[in-house]
């Protein structure tokens, strides 16, 4: 198998249809994320960004993208935006990670929510967590009959709710699809504020980052895009919720609300609302990623489970993610929570970190015409 690492934007046309080719073949690649559009917008604010292309002969089997590339390392293409990463690809394809490594001149590529079904990554997999996806694909009758089924007690209170809210400001406006820019930039601020006040990495005010979600916004790509449901009474942003669109699948990326209307549990209410208008819409499941979060549990279920680790050469950088790895097995055995998780965290942390940082070593791999 021969492998060629190419800047996004040197992907040629043949590329183009390949790739939605193999993630149509694989019911594992269905969230937006997995598009060769968001491996495209990626690369037009990441010139650090690569694609690793899996050549069979003259058949191409495989990509696989990455970005922050050091001497040392790499990242799955759109860390710490995306909720998933992974080889576009047939399940079973498997391929030497030696000679990827060696192709991106790198000594190790770090992944995180990688479907455990793709055989390329078996033995790799450090641990495993779940998706939680609200499935559509039997229509929105039977979605709101398994919702009444599981969570009976969930639905009258989210009914409850809604009534108390409209009784009480009856000019309160639920919006699928809405074109306003400066809500979208209001939901960002939102999520800013919320990082400052937990001591969050300021993920939605690096510079990058805005550039993605304002570029999927703007897309006019009939096949991926962004997705922007509001909750509104007048000039008022009550609740948002922003998501990625892609075929007939949703994926949850922000949400926020006014805290003035705690008391209604206004972001529930407008999931609610997006989860119903997808499922009379055409769309077969809303993907609300990783995390166990209460709004989750009230919509979802755990139905997609993924892994992360580390694939690579031979190398000093591939021993000290190992190490660490073997250090953070052993301290999770310990009997006291906050020492068995802090290991976890502080890796998550340092990645989402470098996911974050400028692309210092952009040039150093040269970007050359992939022959599609």
């Amino acid at each position: 198998m021969r492998i060629e690492a190419v800047h996004p934007r040197e992907l040629g046309a043949s590329d183009v249809v390949a790739w939605e080719n193999l993630r149509s073949a694989n019911g594992s690649l269905t969230s937006p994320y997995y598009s060769g559009a968001f491996a495209r917008l990626m690369g037009e604010v990441r010139p650090d960004a690569r694609v690793a292309v899996l050549m069979d002969g003259a058949a191409t089997v495989g990509y696989l993208g990455v970005q922050g590339i050091s001497r040392f390392a790499a990242l799955g293409l759109g860390t710490p935006l995306s909720d998933y990463q992974g080889l576009v690809a047939e399940q079973r394809l498997i391929f030497d990670h030696r000679d990827l490594c060696r192709a991106l001149r790198v000594g190790r590529v770090d992944l995180v929510n990688v479907p455990l079904d793709q055989s390329a990554f078996a033995g790799a997999l450090q641990g495993a967590q779940a998706s939680w996806v609200a499935d559509l694909s039997m229509g929105p009758l039977a979605y709101l009959e398994r919702m009444r089924e599981r969570r009976q007690e969930t639905v009258r209170q989210q009914d409850r709710k809604r009534r108390k809210l409209m009784r009480e400001h009856p000019d309160v406006v639920f919006q699928a699809c809405s074109n306003s820019r400066e809500h979208l930039t209001a939901l960002l601020e939102w999520k800013t504020d919320q990082c400052r006040r937990t001591g969050q990495p300021l993920v939605w005010a690096t510079p990058w980052v805005r550039e993605v979600v304002y570029r999927s916004f703007d897309s006019q790509d009939a096949s991926f895009g962004g997705a922007l449901f509001t909750m509104t009474r007048g000039d008022t942003l009550v609740a948002a919720h922003y998501l990625l669109r892609s075929g007939s699948v949703l994926h949850a990326w922000l949400i926020g609300h006014d805290g003035g209307f705690e008391a209604y549990s206004p972001g529930v209410l407008l999931t609610r609302f997006l989860v119903e208008w997808a499922a009379n819409n055409g769309f077969v499941e809303v993907d609300f990623g990783i995390g166990d979060y209460r709004y989750k549990r009230e919509f979802a279920e755990p139905l997609r489970q993924l892994g992360w680790g580390t694939i690579g050469q031979p190398s000093w950088s591939l021993a000290l993610r190992s190490a660490q790895y073997q250090a953070r097995a052993i301290l999770e055995r310990a009997p006291v929570e906050k020492v068995a998780s802090a290991p976890g965290k502080l890796m998550r942390r340092v990645d989402v970190l470098r996911g974050l940082a400028a692309p210092a070593m952009a040039g150093r791999l040269p970007i050359k015409e992939h022959a599609s």
